[in-house]
């Protein structure tokens, strides 16, 4: 575990990435699905998920979760951690200015919210083809 990746290079592999898996635990059962959105700001590396998503709840049950994303090189990122929502309204405001086309879902007229998390006790590894792990700081 020589390199370590800061969380620019972090937030660049996901970007690469395009899809990330959030993994959650809901009545004992493991559940996952893809999330895209996210972004750096604050110091602090931020997701979305709209609270009309059965996962949103799920997370404010277990906040512990499982975020992964694999890129075509055949690196793949894990990081775990217990969610944190955003009480303040600009990180969302901000991520659907980067993406307008958020406001067809997440308006007044459909009631849906788009929800802004970080991690917080968490760990982060960068795996390549080889099953080398290398730490992550965020």
């Amino acid at each position: 575990m020589d390199k370590i990746y800061n969380i620019y290079q972090i937030n660049s592999f996901l970007f690469d990435a395009k899809v990330i898996h959030l993994s959650v635990v809901e009545n004992n059962k493991a559940r996952s699905c893809p999330i895209e959105m996210h972004m750096y700001y604050d110091h602090k590396l931020m997701f979305a998920i709209g609270t009309d998503n059965p996962l949103y709840q799920s997370m404010k049950t277990n906040p512990h979760i499982c975020l992964t994303a694999y890129r075509n090189d055949r690196k793949w990122f894990r990081y775990t951690g217990k969610a944190v929502f955003e009480d303040d309204p600009r990180y969302s405001q901000m991520m659907i200015r980067r993406c307008p086309t958020l406001t067809r879902y997440y308006n007044n007229t459909t009631g849906y919210q788009l929800m802004m998390f970080h991690l917080e006790d968490s760990s982060s590894y960068i795996i390549d083809e080889f099953n080398n792990t290398f730490r992550t700081t965020i």
